[in-house]
This record gives structure tokens, C-alpha cells and sequence, in this order.
């Protein structure tokens, strides 16, 4: 294999770089080049050598100067048509002649420059910066084409054209600059004279040996600048601007996002959208708003706000590339979004609500001298705090203040026997407690039920009342459990009477029997009796009926009873219970129907809305009770606070959700009025009624 030695490698290598030195020009390679120095021409857009002739009406102006300029001839034919918007005439004078000499200076810089060979006709090209000669010459561009100028985004990019000879252009013909690309860095050194067709566009500086001619309604964004020859206008336009470099323009697109989280139904285009910069609204602003992509806008360079109208009912944020008030800043080029989000304001709603309590602090039976402590809850259920809010009770009749036992925020008991609470403020889903004690009198009554009602009031909220009453007052060993509201539902000891008729039904057949069968009878009656006791017990507990402790002996007087029941008034007592819907409780399990009855073994069936309380999706409170005992509310004190719980009746639906879960003593309180609301609850332990599992729930839909 041969190899090259490094002597005589190197001569190589020169010889290579020479042949590319000399033969770049003709292939094209274009290095950067200089402007051309105008000197005191720049301020002239038309100048020439022996006279300006015009036809026509003829703008010349522009920022870098509209000055018109001849020397040495100062013949200014047609200037009367001539508009000079920024500029004045030098004709014959000094500062012509020193505009004349620097286009000389001009002309020949522009003529010295080492060229690219390329051909006549230049309509429908694309040229990078460079110096171009043509190969015959003279310079075309022919009827309706264009020659397009790209500076490929360098705005100090140079064109340089050279001929020998003319420079035609002919009708409708254009010049087209691209890519940042400057009339002010594009040149043209013509050997004799320059025409310009008509209407065409025409850009750039002319330095003619001779003279410039410009055809009817021609337009050039330039110079016409003739040493020799005189200039020929033609109702032209002729502008000669300041050589600023033209920032690329920045893109903003604003998009509108509409949330509807509260039941309204507002869309994008409901919304009116503002881009503004210094507090005025650019082109195309105000506009309807739009999803994505949004509306577009085409800006310069800036900062700018995006606004919208404002809403009483939607609130908006900004998001995006603006900051979280919807300013935002481009630099040229850029391609930056604005989101606008909506979300729907709540309506502002304060919804207080009010429970009552009593504890007997002496023990399990009311007696005289026992001291009641009455227990008031306020609760915010709205959606924005509760303000100046105040509550007030009266001490119940029957009883005695225990002075300086009132608790609470605010408390005042200066008026007693009128109690005060100044709450405050009590925030969304907060609550506060408030408590007093009285002492029951020494001259009540047996019987007599201690009972009265609080209230809480405030700004923008109806006053609301709860009511609490105790057990009754009794000087016997008789235990009493009672549970009661505002509708003070009282059925009485239902389960335990039907248990001892059936009992008495039943023994009055066993003494028609023969007398073999009589125990057998009696035994069973026993049972039945005995078990629907059992039952009754808890049903009475779970509806709030006053009942025998467990453990208490049935008198015999009962046993009587028990010994006449037969079965067939059992199945005719669980009869008169009516399906009306269901209830579901998905977190413990529960999906059982809801029934009606005017007696408590509707309870048998299902579970029951205990009458007169609310129908569900009604005002007030809907009372519902159920067995502990069977798998219908086994678990509800399993329940937890949230929980959705769902009640159908006929073809409608209603939403629930627990609010509280609590277990009761010997004495509650439901409160009615305008508040949807349902109350659970079942006995607890099983199979007693000393206490209750009480779960409050609030409607949350239809």
C-alpha cells in the first residue's frame, strides 16, 4: 500500500486551499458584507443631477427624511402636485451639491465589490445576502413576478446589485423582503439608467450613473438617487424610512375555562375577555371568551393584562405564563398562553342549627331537688361564617336557676331567670356548646315534665328553636325512659300490650280445650308472650315509649292477659303495616324497606317512619326507627359522620348525609322547623331501652 510523505503532503494541501480561494466567487459562496455609507444622502429621497420632473399626484416623505434635491440644474417641474411629508427642497444649492458628492462616494463603493455572476431575469427568485452581477449587464424582473430577498432572521444582512447597463422592472412586478431582511441594507449600482414599471413595488437604495424614471402609481420603499441624469415621477409613492430593525411580533393566545361546580350552566362564550396593554385594549380585544386553543392575538413586544368582565357569580383566576393577575410580558417571537379558569361563587348561606338537651345530674329518676343540666348546641351547617350570633333560654318552669352555672361563650346569666349567650361568630361547620343547670322545685307534681325552649339568632340567619323536656318528676322507684321532640311523639307501651293481649287470647281458647292440653297451651302462650315482651321492649326504645326496665317481673295481671292471645292476632297486627319506600345506608349494610303504621309493629315489616314526624323531602325532622336486634339497624352505631344515607319513597329520591352520631339518655330532643333533616335510632345495648343510638343526618339533593 502507498503512502503519501509528509513533504510532499503539505504543497497538497495549499494547492487545494488555493483552487477554493479562487473559485468561490463563481460558485456562489457570499461572504458577509458592509453597508453602504450614504453620508448626507440619507435624507434625501429623491436626488438627482438635472431636474425633477413629476406627473401626478406624488407622495415623498418617510422618518429618515423626504428631502428632494437637484444639482447643479435646479428644475423642479410639476412640484405644486408633489406632497412633501418630511422633507424640504435643495435645489441648486449648497447642501445638494455635498449630497452629491457622497453618492459618488456611495456609487463607487457599491461598484468595487467582488460580485456572484448570476442572470438577467430575476422574477421568481429567492436570494440570500450577497453582490450580484448580472451576467448580461442589465437587470430584469418581468411582468407579475416577484424577487424575493431573504436574510434567513439576520436584519444586518446586505444585498448589493450590479449592472453595467439598465435596470427594468416591469408592471405589477414586486420586490419582496423575508425573514428579516431591511430596504436599507439593499442597494442597487446602476451603469446608465433605472425604470421602474407601473404599479410595481420596488425596494431598496438606487445609485443610477445617469437617470431614474418611475412609471404610473409605481411604489418604492427606498431611495431614487441619479448623479448625472434627471428623475421622471409618475402619481408615485415614494418612502423613505428610518433602517430600524422590525422586532418579530410576539403570539398570545387566552383561553377561558368555565367550571360549573354549583348547579349554574355558564359556557366560555358567556364571558367577555380583555387584552389590554397600558390600560387600552389591543386589536381584536374585547372578545367573547374561548376554550382551548383560545383566541389568538398577534402583539408587539410588551407587557399586557388579561381581564374579564367581572361576574357576581363567578370568581377567576389566571393561570398559564401570566402571573395570578393575569399580567403578562413577551419578548419578540414568543408564544405564550394565558388561562382564565372560572369557578362558580356559592351563594352565601348561613344555616343554624339547634339542638337541646337534658341530663338528670342526680341520677336516673326526676325527683324534687334534682339539678337538670340542659345542654344547647349551635351549629353552623351554610356555607360562610355565622355573625352576631346570640342565643337565649329562659329557665323552665317548675325549676330554680343553680346560680352561676350558665357556660358559654358570652355568657350573661345578670337577667335570670332570661339567659344569654353573645356567641360571636361561629365558622362554617362549627359548633358551640352553652349550658346551664336548674334545680326541679319542692311543691311539683308527680307527672309534671320540665320542659323548655332555647333560641339562636343571626345576621342573615332566622331565628331557630330547640326544645328539651325531662323525665317525668316521680317520688316512686319507677324507672322512666322517654324520648321526645318538638312533636312530642308518644305511643306508649305498644309492644308490650299487643305481647300480653295475645297472651289473654290465647289462654281463653286453652280453656275451652280438653284439660290434657291446657299446660301445653299455657306454655306456649308463655313463650310467645314472653318473647313479643322482649321485642316490645326494644321497639319502645327505638321509638322513644316509656318502658319497664329489663329484668322488671311481669305482674300477673299481665300473664292473665298473655294466656288469652292467639297467633292469628299476631299476623293481623303485623299487617297494618304499609311498604311506602326504602332506606339505604351502603357504608353499614343497610337496604330494607320503609313502612307506615299507626302502631309500632309496622316495625315487624321493615323500618318505620314514626308518625306524626315529617314525610322525607318535607320540613322538620323525619323520625325513623328500627330493630336492633335483626339485621335492620344491627350496625347503625357503626355509622360514621359523612356517610351518605339514601331514602326513596315512590318515584323520588333524597340525599342525606350524617352530620352526628350520639348515644341518648334518659331524655332527647329533636328539633323541628324549616331545616330537612332525619333522625335514626334504635335502641342500645340490645334487647334494653335504657338508651338510644341516635344518628342526625341533613338533606344534601332531592
Amino acid at each position: 500500500m502507498k503512502t503519501v510523505s509528509g513533504t510532499r503532503f503539505v504543497p497538497l494541501l495549499l494547492a487545494v486551499a488555493l483552487v477554493l480561494v479562487v473559485v468561490a466567487p463563481a460558485m456562489g459562496v457570499a461572504l458577509a458584507q458592509p453597508t453602504v455609507p450614504l453620508g448626507t444622502t440619507s435624507s434625501f429621497a429623491i436626488l438627482s443631477g438635472q431636474g425633477i420632473t413629476n406627473t401626478g399626484t406624488t407622495w415623498i416623505g418617510g422618518d429618515a427624511g423626504g428631502d428632494v434635491g437637484s444639482y447643479p440644474n435646479p428644475a423642479f417641474t410639476g412640484q405644486a402636485s408633489v406632497t412633501l411629508a418630511n422633507g424640504v427642497t435643495h435645489l441648486g444649492d449648497a447642501t445638494a451639491l455635498t449630497a452629491k458628492n457622497d453618492l459618488i462616494t456611495a456609487y463607487d463603493n457599491a461598484a468595487a465589490r467582488t460580485p456572484t455572476i448570476i442572470g438577467t431575469e430575476l422574477g421568481g427568485q429567492t436570494l440570500l445576502p450577497g453582490v450580484y452581477h448580472s451576467d448580461s449587464g442589465t437587470f430584469e424582473i418581468a411582468a407579475g413576478q416577484t424577487l424575493t430577498l431573504d436574510a434567513q432572521g439576520d436584519p444586518d444582512g446586505v444585498f448589493v446589485f450590479q449592472t453595467d447597463t439598465t435596470l427594468v422592472t416591469f408592471t405589477g412586478s414586486v420586490v419582496h423582503l423575508a425573514n428579516s431582511a431591511r430596504f436599507c441594507r439593499v442597494f442597487w449600482k446602476v451603469g446608465s439608467s433605472a425604470t421602474l414599471g407601473t404599479s410595481s413595488t420596488f425596494v431598496g437604495h438606487i445609485f443610477a450613473l445617469t437617470s431614474i424614471a418611475a412609471a404610473n402609481s409605481a411604489t418604492v420603499n427606498g431611495q431614487l438617487l441619479a448623479r448625472n441624469g434627471s428623475v421622471t415621477l409618475d402619481t408615485n409613492t415614494i418612502t423613505n424610512g428610518i433602517c430600524a430593525v422590525t422586532p418579530a411580533p410576539a403570539t398570545l393566545h387566552v383561553i377561558k375555562l368555565v367550571i360549573n361546580n354549583d348547579g349554574r350552566t355558564s359556557v366560555a362564550a358567556d364571558f367577555t375577555v380583555h387584552v389590554k396593554a397600558s390600560g387600552i385594549d389591543v386589536a381584536g380585544s374585547p372578545a367573547a371568551g374561548a376554550g382551548s386553543p383560545g383566541t389568538a392575538y398577534t402583539l408587539a413586544a410588551g407587557t399586557y393584562a388579561v381581564s374579564e368582565n367581572a361576574s357576581a357569580t363567578y370568581a377567576a383566576s389566571y393561570g398559564g405564563d401570566s402571573d395570578a393577575s393575569g399580567t403578562i410580558t413577551l419578548a419578540p417571537g414568543d408564544n405564550k398562553t394565558v388561562t382564565i379558569t372560572n369557578s362558580e361563587i356559592a351563594i352565601p348561606v348561613v344555616s343554624l342549627n339547634i339542638t337541646k338537651t337534658v341530663r338528670n345530674m342526680s341520677g336516673t329518676v326526676v325527683r324534687t331537688g334534682s339539678v337538670l343540666r340542659w345542654t344547647i348546641v349551635v351549629t353552623n351547617f351554610g356555607n360562610v361564617p355565622a355573625t352576631n350570633v346570640v342565643a337565649s333560654d329562659t329557665v323552665p318552669a317548675h325549676s330554680t336557676y343553680v346560680k352561676r352555672s350558665i357556660t358559654g361563650l358570652g355568657h350573661d346569666d345578670s337577667h335570670a331567670p332570661a339567659l344569654l349567650w353573645n356567641v360571636g361568630t361561629v365558622g362554617v361547620g362549627e359548633s358551640v356548646t352553652l349550658t346551664f343547670e336548674s334545680s326541679v322545685n319542692s311543691n311539683v307534681a308527680n307527672g309534671t315534665i320540665i320542659s323548655n325552649r332555647a333560641w339562636v339568632q343571626a345576621t342573615h340567619s332566622p331565628p331557630e328553636s330547640a326544645t328539651a323536656q325531662s323525665g317525668k318528676v316521680s317520688e316512686t322507684t319507677t324507672k322512666v325512659v322517654r324520648t321526645s321532640g318538638d312533636e312530642d311523639v308518644t305511643l306508649g307501651l305498644m309492644g308490650l300490650l299487643a305481647a300480653l293481649a295475645l297472651g289473654f287470647a290465647w289462654h281463653g281458647r286453652s280453656n275451652r280445650g280438653p284439660a290434657g292440653k291446657r299446660g301445653t297451651h299455657i306454655t306456649v302462650a308463655l313463650l310467645l308472650s314472653a318473647a313479643l315482651a322482649l321485642g316490645g321492649m326494644e321497639v319502645g326504645a327505638a321509638v322513644g315509649l316509656p318502658l319497664p326496665s329489663p329484668g322488671e317481673a311481669i305482674t300477673s295481671a299481665a300473664q292473665a292477659v298473655m294466656a288469652i292471645t292467639n297467633s292469628r292476632t299476631v299476623a293481623a297486627t303485623v299487617a297494618t303495616a304499609r311498604i311506602v319506600g326504602r332506606v339505604r345506608i351502603p357504608s353499614i349494610g343497610v337496604n330494607v324497606c320503609l313502612v307506615e303504621g299507626s302502631t309500632m309493629s309496622a316495625l315487624n315489616t321493615g323500618l318505620w317512619r314514626q308518625p306524626p314526624s315529617a314525610e322525607p323531602g318535607t320540613a322538620g325532622a323525619c323520625v325513623i326507627a328500627g330493630h336492633r336486634i335483626s339485621s335492620q339497624f344491627s350496625r347503625l352505631s357503626r355509622i360514621k359522620v359523612g356517610a351518605p344515607v339514601w331514602v326513596t319513597v315512590g318515584r323520588r329520591t333524597y340525599k342525606y348525609r350524617v352530620a352526628s352520631v350520639s348515644t341518648g339518655g334518659t331524655t332527647l330532643s329533636f328539633r323541628t322547623g324549616a331545616t330537612e333533616k332525619l333522625i335514626l335510632y334504635t335502641c342500645l345495648p340490645r334487647w334494653q331501652g335504657n338508651k338510644r343510638t341516635v344518628v342526625v343526618c341533613y338533606r344534601t339533593s332531592p
